[in-house]
């Protein structure tokens, strides 16, 4: 689980850095990401446990503050 928090970690550093300069821009907002994270099967025991852990733990992060990661 540490790994994958630390690749979830690097891609939401990456999406935050990312310029939409040449891009259009969607809004006035900088472009982030949340991230929940659940491995298999210290955080549940079946592929529809597994989504709905990491499903909770996006939604931790939104209420977080958004722009986290959560696992």
């Amino acid at each position: 689980k540490t790994e994958a928090l630390i690749i979830a970690e690097r891609l939401r550093q990456a999406v935050e850095r990312y310029s939409l300069q040449q891009e259009e821009k969607i809004a006035e907002y900088p472009l982030t990401i949340s991230i929940g994270v659940a491995t298999f099967p210290d955080d549940a025991d079946s592929k529809d446990g597994l989504l709905a852990y990491a499903d909770r733990c996006l939604y931790d992060a939104k209420h977080q503050g958004r722009n986290l990661i959560c696992g």
